[in-house]
């Protein structure tokens, strides 16, 4: 990543580990690019520039009669050594040359090691995606899960507030109605393999679908996608099966699919498992609490393996800005320095050798897959989902992130806690969190243990079980937490909003609006310093969409709006307040009924309303037919005929006759 300044390469996050490598990599080779100018200009002085004026000096001395005179030959021979083309080049030349190589040998060293770290990262990855597609395949094919949708129960299927069914066959039929309107989606890309994608869609075309399919329905950004989540996770629709690497998130710019019939998993010609990778066979010889046991070894070993990688990019930063960068900017002024008393310059160089810089590795850990638990209850198959790298935000996450919050205030024994709890805050060091990630890894296991497993459950069995902990790990598991939020707590749309000082917090989910106010009113208890700490921790609330591009005008933006946030918390609750009672009203409101949009015109509107005592006497419609069939009835004129429709007579108008 040519271009990037040193200090901001030391102190960026990144959204995934490859920007982090590569920053580093076009640092150093930025580094090396110093040194190899340095090294062709000292080449070119000595080789080029001195070389020719002696030749041209000579030349043109030897052309005059005086070329034998004295005082020109020592002016020559004065000339030739006070250049000093010799020393400058055992002095600067020579080591810049071979710093210049070791440098090289340095960048290659340390991208072959990142290299190594991040494909064992990646073949974990890969391996916690096959087991979680294997564990949700066979948790899919139990006759458990089947039974649940088959059969009416009590519950029934709830999807929404207003779009809820009392069995699976009015879930398929409101189904049905979704997908008829619906229009067929082609992708360029689809479409140049030769595959038409007629099952296709937009997120944003199936919401729309639902909208007109449904009363009083909630559509605010929020509850849409919400709602297209909660279909995603209950496989009432899928992910594409041409995209790469699908996340298992709910957009509303992602396309979907409608669930095909299952086919032969041992057919591996199709180009969707070509793309998609799935593994071939049949989980039908492998129990479910196997495969559960497996896929929690693999996201235990994710951890350890992206916990590895993490600690060897931050440590190779370390080694590099503290040791190797600040020996090339002390070998550059040195030479400088050579150079000018070499040849008698009296300008000394400018000091460019910089303070160490403390090197800060922020990451999203973005680990493509949430963790996910299939469990018994009442004779069914449950989902749980641990709220680690989950893209909403539920209850039993607030509770847990409140029950850590009031833990961590416990630490009675603790020295200046207030102190220490803000120091964690701000502590930067990635291996100052391996014990927050050892901790991560304790509730995986807990919430694979326990029954009916809740997020807030498996805290609280750390907590009773005196499991010891210091106030670092749990402020570095919140942290994590944090870090892992697919779009941060307060989502990239707001970056705009707080640059210009508006109103940001109707962009912000309702539920991280509460677990914000939760935090923040953790910090106000705490008394945290609102002065810019060494480490910044604005990335843990907010993360630009774009933020290599650049980080110094994030950091002075961002970083001040973070750590006023707890002065700032009665706005804070007033705007959850005041959000919470318009979703209340919205939803408590019906919806205004529609009348077919028919105008119903008389011949001649009365000129008086009808007496209150007046006795109604319903009378027959009347056509113009009918009228000229009765005996003794009127003929209709011309003016008064009406060419289509009913002549619908009203009581006391002109027109109406009285029957004997």
């Amino acid at each position: 990543m040519p271009g990037i300044d040193r200090r901001d390469a030391c102190r960026f996050w990144s959204k995934d580990y490859i920007s982090g490598i590569s920053a580093l990599i076009g640092c150093i080779d930025n580094d090396i690019d110093r040194l190899e100018k340095e090294a062709h200009f000292y080449k070119w002085f000595i080789d080029d520039w001195s070389k020719n004026l002696l030749q041209s000096l000579g030349k043109a001395a030897q052309d005059t009669e005086l070329f034998e005179h004295e005082a020109l030959c020592d002016l020559l021979i004065d000339l030739k050594r006070s250049l000093n083309v010799e020393e400058l080049e055992g002095q600067c030349l020579g080591p810049l040359q071979a710093t210049i190589k070791r440098e090289k040998e340095v960048r290659q060293e340390m991208e072959q090691q990142l290299k190594s770290f991040h494909t064992n990262y990646s073949k974990d990855l890969k391996a916690l995606k096959d087991s979680f597609k294997l564990y949700n395949r066979k948790a899919s094919a139990s006759p458990f899960v089947e039974s649940k949708l088959s059969e009416p129960t009590q519950t029934g299927i709830v999807l929404d507030d207003h779009l809820s069914f009392t069995n699976s066959n009015e879930l398929q039929s409101f189904l049905e109605r979704v997908k008829q309107p619906m229009p067929v989606q082609k992708k360029g890309f689809m479409n140049y393999l030769g595959v038409e994608g007629k099952n296709s869609f937009q997120g944003k075309v199936m919401l729309d679908a639902i909208k007109r399919n449904t009363e009083k329905l909630d559509t605010s950004p929020y509850n849409l996608d919400r709602l297209g989540q909660k279909m995603l996770d209950l496989k009432l629709i899928e992910e594409d099966s041409m995209a790469i690497g699908g996340k298992h998130l709910f957009t509303q710019d992602g396309y979907f699919q409608w669930p095909q019939p299952s086919k032969d998993p041992t057919a591996n010609n199709s180009l969707t498992s070509w793309f998609k990778g799935l593994p071939i066979g049949s989980v039908n010889d492998i129990g479910i609490d196997e495969l559960k046991e497996r896929y929690f070894a693999k996201c235990c070993k994710l951890e350890y393996s992206r916990f590895e990688l993490e600690k060897a990019i931050y440590q190779v930063y370390k080694s590099y800005f503290q040791n190797s960068a600040q020996e090339i900017d002390r070998h550059l002024v040195n030479n400088r320095r050579t150079f000018n008393k070499l040849f008698k310059r009296d300008k000394s160089p400018e000091d460019i050798i910089e303070n160490p810089i403390p090197v800060v590795r922020y990451f999203t850990r973005d680990s493509s897959t949430h963790i996910i638990k299939w469990e018994f209850e009442q004779d069914r198959l449950v989902r749980r989902e641990m709220m680690f790298g989950c893209p909403a935000i539920d209850e039993d996450t607030i509770a847990a992130i409140h029950l850590i919050l009031n833990h961590v205030r416990d630490f009675n024994d603790e020295k200046d806690l207030e102190a220490k709890i803000a120091k964690s805050w701000t502590s930067g060091s990635v291996v100052d969190m391996n014990r927050a990630i050892s901790l991560k890894m304790d509730l995986i296991k807990i919430f694979k243990d326990v029954n009916n497993a809740t997020n807030t459950k498996a805290v609280e069995t750390i907590i009773r079980s005196n499991h010891y902990t210091a106030v670092d790990d749990w402020i570095g598991l919140i942290k994590l937490w944090l870090l892992e939020i697919p779009d941060s707590l307060v989502p990239p749309i707001c970056c705009d909003l707080i640059t210009k000082n508006h109103d940001w917090t109707d962009k912000v989910p309702l539920n991280n609006l509460r677990v914000l106010i939760e935090i923040c009113s953790h910090l106000q208890s705490i008394k945290m310093p609102i002065t810019q700490p060494e480490n910044p921790i604005y990335h843990y609330f907010i993360r630009p969409a774009d933020c290599l591009r650049n980080f110094t005008k994030d950091y002075n933006t961002f970083e001040p709006w973070a750590l006023s946030l707890p002065t700032t918390i009665e706005s804070l609750q007033l705007a959850y307040h005041n959000r919470r009672q318009e979703e209340q009203l919205q939803i408590s409101q019906p919806a205004p009924k529609t009348t077919p949009s028919i105008l119903i015109r008389s011949i001649e509107e009365p000129t008086t309303p009808p007496r209150l005592d007046e006795t109604f006497i319903p009378r027959p419609f009347r056509t113009v037919s009918a009228a000229s069939s009765t005996p003794g009835s009127p003929v209709p004129s011309r003016a008064s005929k009406r060419i289509s429709g009913l002549v619908i007579e009203l009581p006391g108008s002109p027109t109406t006759t009285t029957e004997s």
